[in-house]
């Protein structure tokens, strides 16, 4: 019994964390564990090469972000397995009866389990969106904050309005696992501003979109 609760709940947990990165990928944000820190120690007063700059260091992360998703992709089969391998020799070993109490606990188990992990996620989902919405994607573009240069301007904003994603990017999504709905779990008004980031297309195949272009994205020129 507990060996199957411990393989429930890592498969839980990946596609938790698979359907997180794709909703952030779906409305081109980037979690705060995800950005990439190095700031221009060189002209970091050029506004144009401080943009071009962010446009950079913005997709790295959302290539390391689809890796992660492809990675957790192939997990998944594996883990299920394990389940399905774990859960007949549960019902080859204890009679039903012990067999359906068993099940009964630890689906109430795995339940509370995701719930738990689903409201860490969107707590820091909403607390991602307050950083693109005032701005404050990356330390040294804070309007706060005296960068090299005596740069103090906001990269993620331009005119007091919020900045779009670097233009020319569209990436390519992983298809999302079959139990996860275009309803997300972190869905709220942060979800919301989907359109407003230009992002209304569906996921495809990447393996599909690798086959017919050079990249997953391309460079902003």
């Amino acid at each position: 019994m507990n060996e199957n609760l411990h393989s429930l709940l890592p498969e839980g947990n990946q596609k938790i964390r698979l359907r997180t990165l794709s909703e952030y990928v779906k409305i081109n944000r980037i979690p705060r564990g995800l950005r990439v820190h190095l700031r221009p120690t060189l002209f970091a007063e050029d506004k144009d090469f401080c943009l071009r700059w962010e446009a950079i260091i913005n997709k790295c992360s959302l290539d390391l972000m689809l890796a992660t998703m492809e990675r957790l992709q192939k997990e998944l089969p594996a883990i299920k397995q394990q389940i399905a391998s774990q859960e007949l020799e549960m019902r080859n070993s204890f009679p039903p009866e012990i067999v359906a109490e068993g099940t009964e606990k630890l689906t109430d188990h795995v339940q509370k389990f995701r719930s738990e992990v689903e409201a860490r996620k969107r707590s820091k989902f909403q607390r991602d969106a307050g950083d693109y919405s005032t701005g404050n994607v990356y330390r040294w573009n804070r309007p706060s904050h005296d960068g090299m240069g005596g740069n103090k301007r906001s990269l993620g904003t331009r005119g007091g309005h919020r900045a779009h994603p670097p233009r020319g990017y569209s990436p390519t999504r992983p298809r999302s696992d079959s139990n996860s709905t275009t309803s997300s779990f972190l869905s709220g008004s942060q979800a919301t501003d989907a359109a407003s980031e230009g992002e209304g297309a569906q996921g495809e195949n990447t393996e599909e979109k690798k086959r017919g272009r050079s990249g997953t994205y391309r460079r902003r020129r």
